[in-house]
């Protein structure tokens, strides 16, 4: 910056500006009026003078032209081109990222990807990979209609794909489809995972068979990857066929994104029980 400082001043220095410029030339014009009207009286002394008031028009053209080009060390608007404004400062992308965010399901949250792709094409961001951070920042804003919001992320997806020419990365992006297409298709219950289950009676853990015409303690931990949802667990025991012996529903409540919750309850396990099987079902479906 300080180079490009004192280029100008001395840019500047060496041609003087526009100013300075036609006051040596309205000067001269005048000493050259005055002298042809002083040597030569008469209509020959008049047109010697419009000669020069002529060519003294001509001067002014030129000299605000060379101004104009930037010839006096002052760059005009006309040839000066604006730095085009980064990406990651343009108006459009701060706006959307500026919006309150809602936290994203594990399944669908790229921020480590993100910030790979920032990286993969620093600050060079083409078209398709703008119109794909923007989809992205307003997926992390979206919460009534985050499916419709995933879905234009997905679509954003394949022409940001053909840009790409990093085979690890397009992997991911490939992979993250697959993810939105998979959130997209779930049901309000089907992100919430069974994580851990244990029978247990007097504080020991014990097998179905153990228990078998008994009560005993189950206990679950739940973890919900999706969209806050409203649970309930059934546990279903069955015989050594296979065939359903008893469910019992188990209310669990609302769960948030990335939430977890443990459930504790006695249950009784049926005499001919086997096998107790957990399943999430949406409480709001299970009621009717």
């Amino acid at each position: 910056m300080a180079d490009d400082s004192a280029t100008e001043q001395a840019g500047g220095e060496e041609f003087g500006n526009f100013a300075s410029f036609m006051l040596v030339a309205g000067m001269v014009t005048a000493i050259f009026v005055a002298a042809f009207l002083t040597a030569f009286p008469g209509r020959i002394g008049r047109y010697f003078g419009g000669i020069t008031i002529a060519i003294a028009l001509i001067t002014f053209v030129v000299g605000l032209t060379l101004d104009l080009l930037g010839f006096f060390g002052n760059e005009s608007s006309l040839t000066r081109e604006e730095e085009p404004i980064p990406f990651a400062e343009s108006e459009e992308y701060q706006r959307v990222r500026d919006r309150p965010n809602e936290p994203l399901p594990s399944r669908i949250n790229f921020s480590e990807e993100m910030t790979e792709l920032k990286s993969y094409f620093d600050g060079d961001v083409p078209k398709p990979a703008q119109s794909f951070f923007i989809e992205y920042e307003q997926l992390k804003s979206s919460t009534d209609r985050r499916k419709t919001q995933a879905s234009s992320v997905r679509s954003a997806l394949n022409p940001l794909i053909t840009v790409v020419d990093d085979d690890d990365l397009r992997d991911d992006l490939e992979r993250m489809g697959d993810e939105l297409l998979a959130y997209i298709e779930s049901g309000p219950a089907d992100n919430v995972a069974v994580t851990s289950m244990t029978l247990s009676r007097d504080g020991d853990e014990r097998t179905v068979t153990e228990t078998q015409g008994e009560k005993a303690q189950l206990s679950a931990t739940l973890h919900n990857h999706g969209e806050p949802v409203d649970i309930e667990v059934i546990a279903r025991f069955s015989g050594s066929n296979g065939s359903k012996l008893q469910d019992t529903s188990l209310p669990v409540g609302q769960l948030p994104t990335e939430g977890r919750t443990q459930i504790d309850t006695d249950v009784l396990v049926p005499s001919a029980a086997t096998d107790v099987q957990l399943s999430v079902v949406d409480a709001s479906e299970a009621a009717g």
